[in-house]
């Protein structure tokens, strides 16, 4: 994939469509594309934050262990979706495990360039903030409609056991 390209599939993604065209150039040069099978991980819980993937196609399961060793998956992301990001800003280690779940193309993108470019230019580090923010609030409503649908699969059982007294 030409530099040209990869700037292309970098400004799939909201905040680096924000971004001057030298500095995703810039990006760009350092960014590496990576095709990945099914299975195959991107990063692990408690991994150094190396790099940013944006996800080019495919399905990506963001996730990590709970204490009783169950995997809690808390998020599953597609085309121009990052993952990892809030980790680069949270400082330095991988709070989830990313793993493919659907062959997938990634970008790459190094931790510490991305750091340069939004130490330089703050309004860039709120485009991505936002974007984090979206994505968190996405998540907290998504959270909140499988607690309700739960809690009445639960009631209807509940109720279904009175019924039948």
């Amino acid at each position: 994939m030409t530099g040209q390209a990869l700037s292309i599939g970098l400004r799939m993604s909201g905040p680096f469509d924000a971004m001057e065209h030298d500095d995703v150039a810039s990006l760009a040069a350092a960014t590496v594309r990576k095709v990945m099978a099914k299975g195959e991980v991107i990063f692990n819980h408690g991994d150094a934050v190396q790099s940013v993937a944006l996800v080019l196609n495919g399905w990506v399961k963001v996730s990590r262990s709970t204490l009783d060793g169950d995997e809690a998956v808390l998020d599953v992301v597609t085309v121009g979706r990052l993952v990892g990001l809030q980790d680069m800003f949270g400082g330095g280690a991988h709070t989830s495990t990313a793993t493919v779940v659907e062959d997938a193309e990634v970008l790459l993108v190094p931790a510490v360039r991305l750091q340069e470019v939004l130490d330089r230019k703050p309004h860039l580090a709120l485009a991505f903030l936002k974007d984090m923010a979206q994505t968190q609030t996405w998540l907290e409503q998504e959270l909140e409609g499988r607690t309700l649908q739960k809690r009445r699969s639960g009631w209807d059982v509940f109720c279904s056991g009175w019924c039948l007294l």
